[in-house]
């Protein structure tokens, strides 16, 4: 395989030019993060006056009518696009004068120039992606003395993992294909994934498409801080190029090519083949993620939070694989049910201080309820989980017991209760049931079952 060769784009945070604001032409600086806008005629008096009856006027901070404003850098000679907070702004100068200098955050921008286009192409590049997409180069430098020239190939162990997939009724195939980046003597290798269409691309269906990449790559990294290097569509003879701002707390991770232990995600090739059933779900909403951490080193802790977090997220799966409907042992629902049929007419004829004890007893039913489904899960898919209940030290501890530590944990911290305690043993429990649930996803997208108890054991080689 021949590396794409390309130079490297050298897009700077900081730039100025001009924008198209509440129907004026202005003045913009942005520094990678806040937008500031010059309003030199008076262009911010709609969003920061307020004319009462009377005729007179007051200050006000309306939301900016627009959340997309477009414009041109003079630094970059290139189109600008800002998609920015309308409601997080701030503003420099006095709103009874002309003048005034509106600081907006900015929560991602493209660029946008000519360039011709053979093919209709998505490109996300990280160096965190080795391993991922298993490219890994082997350089073979050759020097031609007289005219000093290097010929630069490389070899990589990956194969034709291509995924098919439709997405707002146009096909897709994603693949591994890494990049050589060049500028003077420094050569960079570059692992990316590119998205080729056959049909053009607009710029709402490819900003929906990167979201829906971005969460995909982010569950399967069981992280946030996944953010691509580089992100550029190019089609129509034009390339865009992608910026999101990262957060404050964002921790910049680099991945340990040389060691042959660390993974911490599910490999590119264990879903390819299954990537239109993750798509679908992903699109649908069907996938939760707020357990994810912000951090690789995040999943290696468990706090009162995630006790929550990853308690919803086992919750939100079971009832999309099974219903929302726990499957108690049929004398127990049956008892259940009576239990809640009888106390519910009772919240409706009490006061509040009944109702909220009625809501009390509910939720402890619920509490039963989750053990029960926390103990079907771990023995239905027990085949997937023994390799990592014994990584976690766990291989003792039966399934009655481990269920009954998570779902008595989380009751007990929902409810604020000072019995509520970590220690090993229970963040051990809880990591395994965040291993249960992928698996269930894992399941659910038609994963071969040899890849799965594999995959969930790399899943926390971090």
């Amino acid at each position: 395989m021949r590396a794409v060769i390309s130079m490297i784009n050298d897009f700077s945070d900081y730039m100025n030019g001009t924008l198209t604001f509440l129907n004026s032409n202005c003045y913009f600086s942005f520094d990678g993060k806040t937008l500031e806008i010059y309003c030199v005629n008076g262009e911010a008096r709609i969003i920061l006056w307020e004319k009462l009856a009377d005729g007179s006027c007051v200050s006000a901070k309306k939301e900016i009518p627009s959340n997309r404003l477009e414009g041109h850098s003079f630094d970059l000679n290139a189109d600008v696009v800002f998609y920015i907070d309308s409601k997080g702004y701030g503003y420099h100068g006095s709103i009874d004068t002309e003048k005034v200098i509106l600081k907006i955050n900015v929560l991602k921008y493209i660029t946008i120039k000519s360039k011709i286009c053979d093919k209709n192409i998505l490109v996300f590049s990280s160096k965190q992606f080795h391993k991922f997409l298993y490219l890994f180069p082997q350089y073979n430098l050759t020097l031609r003395h007289e005219d000093k020239i290097a010929d630069i190939t490389y070899k990589s162990a990956v194969s034709s993992d291509k995924a098919e997939f439709t997405f707002k009724g146009k096909k897709f195939v994603a693949y591994p294909c890494p990049t050589i980046n060049t500028q003077g003597n420094k050569f960079d290798f570059i692992p990316e994934i590119h998205i080729v269409c056959d049909e053009s691309l607009e710029e709402t269906e490819m900003l929906s498409l990167v979201e829906i990449l971005y969460k995909i790559i982010s569950f399967l990294f069981m992280r946030v801080n996944i953010i691509p290097d580089s992100i550029y569509c190019c089609s129509n003879n034009l390339q865009h190029n992608i910026f999101y701002r990262k957060a404050t707390d964002y921790i910049e991770e680099k991945e340990d090519v040389n060691s042959i232990i660390k993974y911490g995600f599910i490999r590119w090739n264990t879903v390819y083949k299954n990537f239109q059933k993750i798509i679908d779900d992903f699109i649908d909403g069907n996938a939760d993620t707020k357990h994810l951490g912000n951090s690789s080193e995040s999943r290696k802790w468990i706090d009162f939070k995630k006790v929550s977090t990853i308690s919803s997220f086992f919750e939100s799966t079971y009832a999309l694989i099974y219903g929302n409907k726990p499957n108690h042992r049929t004398s127990t629902q049956k008892n259940i049910d009576t239990i809640i049929e009888t106390l519910l007419p009772l919240k409706d004829k009490g006061n509040r201080k009944m109702g909220d004890t009625i809501d009390y007893l509910i939720k402890q039913l619920d509490h039963v309820s989750l053990e029960t489904k926390i103990q079907k899960v771990l023995n239905e898919y027990d085949g997937y989980l023994r390799a990592i209940k014994k990584e976690f030290g766990l291989e003792n501890n039966s399934v009655t017991e481990i269920a009954g530590i998570c779902a008595q944990t989380r009751n007990w911290t929902d409810h604020g209760d000072k019995r509520a305690a970590i220690n090993p043993f229970i963040a051990s429990c809880f990591a395994y049931l965040t291993c249960a649930t992928y698996a269930m996803y894992l399941k659910r997208w038609g994963i071969d079952d040899k890849f799965i108890a594999n995959a969930l054991l790399e899943l926390y080689m971090v």
